[in-house]
């Protein structure tokens, strides 16, 4: 037993991973009795007596060699005719011709070379000296421990700071599946979810077959979000005909009004339940309806003040215009500028505001935008109501998450009857307001993370969760509605407030970036088929995988050249990156020729978009 390292190791946490540091302070006072007897470690915690074998660790890394792969990308609407799914496919079908896992696992194996290794589990930390033993090479090492005095006791044994300085480490401590959860995303949002398809898991517990399923949720979600070429395409377009028609914009943020209420209206179930919350109090708080909650408002007799939009699909226009025209056009639209026209023009009036990280975000360079406004339209609610100065903020039917799997949205809503649920493989276990465990899925997963980085971190607003839904951290649950008073609101000073900041004197918050990101845009196409080309001239594995590396940190590196190029390109560019990372262990340079060729399709279409990278004839 090292005390020395264990101080060593102490010292290193405090000052250079404090958030490791306050997990394990308190635990790491706890007395423990250590000792080694042959290839035998036996160690007396408080939580109880832990006994470890090297011999056996050595035998459990060879056993329990696991490789997790995450699932190929299918294109959510086969029927789009987009580029970007055309592409995709041509990739997918070399996958389907050559993939093995048993293959696969052998070659990464034999190449002793791991992008990522995942350990659950450390035990008293012997893995490690057997694995640099092992003289494989590993870039990157994601470590689960989930018994804090076991990860105590590795301090004596291991030394971390020599760990971190060999490996990029992430280090997840604790059961909490939660949080843990939250942490996984967060490394591979961090870490590219590119390198973490697949990786090598060596367990030395036994197997947690949920834990399994939560790794791989991780990925999937980091994923979520990247964009894709007609996607960014379509917000060019969307934007360049909504300026060309004139419509304002949001273009600065308001102060706090410390009188002000907002009620956020989703269409979680709980909405039924508290409908007669907001008859109640709809002349003392502004009234956000979120997407298709308005069909339920509608139904209720309920107008709302301002109907909130974020997407930019045509096909929702179809979802809104059979509402009653008398009906809309009391309401104010204020929507994400990549909405179409066509939706704007269905309301009394539309006020925009920037998408944030679409293209024509950074194309056209405001100065003030929303943050934190997607994946659902609750997020984007709750991001306008803190930029126009709201400060009580009460949610209604943002349940992120269900008690029932087949009954995922309020009634008298579209689910079920113009549109369909959207279909759930494997619904994710949360706790509710008051502990019980309800079910979610992967986007309500990331909206809830996505929102608590706003509740949590916003301390100079008050959000009251009125939804009986999952537990968002840093809101108020209010359980029992009769205990909540909405005091009177001057609903007229806030649409006064407001008009100081909308116009659509466009220069004069906003300062377009006007290099020539047709001929960039171009230029990037050519160099980056040349360099997934230039991957499969090469037979041995390591060669691969390092120009792999080139051309992932050539799209990555675009982001600070040109970020308007990045954000139209690099979805896409990302997609195929993760279908490459397969192949450069098991395909040939010509079963890939036509998928490269394939990239051309987008350089082909890029003069479609010409004259809205350039914001022709708008006057910016």
């Amino acid at each position: 037993m090292d005390i020395k390292l264990f101080k060593k190791n102490i010292k290193f946490f405090k000052q250079k991973k404090p958030e490791i540091y306050e997990l394990i302070k308190e635990k790491s006072k706890a007395s423990f009795d250590i000792k080694i007897e042959g290839d035998f470690i036996k160690v007396k915690k408080p939580d109880g007596l832990y006994i470890e074998n090297k011999q056996e660790i050595k035998k459990k890394i060879t056993e329990n060699i696991d490789l997790i792969i995450i699932p190929a990308y299918t294109p959510s609407s086969p029927d789009r005719k987009w580029i970007h799914d055309r592409v995709i496919e041509k990739w997918d079908n070399i996958l389907k011709s050559k993939f093995s896992i048993e293959k696969l696992k052998e070659k990464v194996i034999s190449s002793k070379h791991i992008p990522l290794l995942f350990l659950e589990g450390i035990g008293v930390g012997n893995v490690f000296s057997i694995l640099e033993n092992e003289n494989i090479e590993i870039d990157n090492l994601l470590v689960y421990e989930p018994d804090y005095f076991n990860f105590i006791t590795s301090l004596y044994f291991v030394d971390w700071e020599k760990v971190y300085e060999n490996y990029s480490v992430f280090l997840i401590i604790g059961e909490n599946l939660d949080k843990v959860k939250t942490g996984l995303v967060t490394y591979f949002q961090d870490y590219s979810p590119v390198f973490s398809l697949f990786f090598i898991k060596i367990s030395l517990y036994q197997k947690k077959e949920k834990f399994q399923q939560i790794l791989i949720d991780s990925v999937n979600l980091a994923l979520k979000g990247w964009g894709y070429y007609d996607d960014e395409k379509e917000a060019l377009e969307h934007v360049y005909e909504n300026l060309k028609a004139g419509f304002p914009y949001i273009y600065r943020p308001l102060q706090v009004d410390n009188e002000s209420n907002v009620i956020i209206v989703g269409s979680g179930p709980s909405l039924d339940e508290r409908i007669d919350f907001i008859k109640e109090n709809k002349e003392n708080a502004i009234i956000f309806s979120c997407g298709t909650a308005i069909h339920k408002l509608y139904k209720e007799g309920i107008v709302p003040d301002f109907q909130i939009e974020l997407e930019r699909p045509k096909k929702r226009v179809s979802l809104f215009e059979d509402l009653p025209e008398e009906y809309r056009k009391q309401i104010t639209l204020i929507a994400a500028d990549v909405v179409p026209k066509e939706l704007l023009e269905l309301y009394k009036d539309a006020i925009l505001f920037p998408r944030t990280d679409a293209v024509t975000q950074f194309l056209l360079n405001p100065q003030y935008y929303p943050i934190g406004i997607a994946p659902t339209v609750t997020n984007t609610a709750t991001s306008l109501a803190m930029f126009l100065g709201l400060k009580n903020i009460y949610f209604i039917g943002v349940d992120m998450g269900y008690r029932n799997v087949n009954k995922k949205h309020a009634s008298d809503t579209i689910y079920g009857n113009k549109i369909k649920e959207r279909e759930v493989k494997n619904y994710i276990e949360i706790e509710d307001n008051e502990g019980n465990i309800i079910y979610t899925d992967d986007i309500l997963f990331w909206a809830k993370n996505n929102l608590e980085h706003l509740t949590k971190n916003l301390k100079d607003r008050n959000f009251y969760n009125l939804s009986t839904g999952a537990k968002i951290e840093g809101t108020v649950y209010i359980k029992n509605i009769d205990d909540i008073n909405i005091s009177k609101y001057d609903k007229q000073n806030f649409y006064e407030r407001l008009k100081k900041v909308v116009s659509n004197e466009y220069n004069k918050f906003f300062k377009p970036d006007k290099r020539d990101h047709y001929t960039k845009a171009i230029e990037v196409i050519n160099n980056f088929q040349k360099k997934i080309e230039q991957i499969f001239k090469e037979k041995g594995i390591k060669k691969r995988y390092k120009l792999f590396k080139e051309a992932y940190d050539y799209v990555k590196n675009l982001k600070e050249e040109n970020i308007v190029v990045y954000v139209l390109l690099g979805g896409t560019f990302k997609h195929i990156l993760i279908k490459v990372i397969y192949l450069i262990y098991m395909s040939k340079p010509k079963d890939i020729k036509e998928a490269t060729r394939s990239i051309g399709e987008i350089k082909e279409d890029i003069p479609n978009i010409k004259s809205y990278l350039e914001l022709k004839n708008l006057n910016l």
